[in-house]
């Protein structure tokens, strides 16, 4: 239960033959959703063209079924820390990104670059997935709008006991990225606060 929405979570691996599965029963899989996050190795880029083409199979159900306030996140996933300062790695993340806008028509969605090593950047992805579509968090942004108007704070987080964040608002995108990177270490200071 999160905000009064219950969260039902399915991990779907992504071998070849689980794929044909998901696909022959579309309304088992894909049916009542609100989020997807779909995982892609950044360090397997032999797997892209076939990743981007079950990819474009999702999207398409998705439009079949309708879904109302639905949307994609797509994690561009082991975009480890050593690995950010490299050139081909980045040019065949972008390269990726491209061809992911390209297949992407009519469905809402956000790509992520996540890594295991960097905490936050989880963090912010599935906090995304999770709070996207309520309408408590709706309700959340419009009062953190308020609340920053009336205190002249530049940039604002509003974290559950978890630390995932479930709304925000800033002025500037650096400051949003100072929050969301201290936003995890404040949940553990808490939770040894409450010890």
């Amino acid at each position: 239960d999160l905000l009064g929405a219950t969260i039902v979570r399915w991990d779907l691996g992504g071998q070849k033959s689980y794929r044909k599965i998901y696909l022959g029963n579309k309304t088992k899989y894909f049916t009542e959703m609100q989020s997807i996050f779909y995982v892609i190795d950044v360090q397997a880029p032999k797997k892209f063209e076939e990743s981007l083409i079950f990819l474009k199979d999702i999207i398409n159900i998705t439009l079949e079924s309708h879904l109302d306030n639905f949307q994609l996140l797509i994690l561009l996933h082991k975009y480890d820390p050593d690995l950010r300062k490299n050139d081909k790695i980045n040019n065949q993340i972008k390269h990726l990104e491209n061809e992911i806008a390209s297949i992407i028509k009519g469905v809402h969605f956000v790509i992520f670059r996540t890594s295991i090593y960097d905490e936050p950047s989880l963090l912010k992805a599935f906090s995304e997935g999770a709070f996207y579509a309520t309408h408590k968090s709706k309700m959340f942004q419009t009062l953190l709008k308020d609340y920053m108007g009336k205190t002249y704070n530049s940039s604002t987080l509003l974290l559950d006991h978890n630390g995932f964040i479930v709304a925000s608002r800033s002025t500037d995108k650096s400051y949003q990225k100072i929050c969301e990177s201290i936003a995890p270490r404040l949940a553990q200071a808490l939770e040894k606060l409450e010890e």
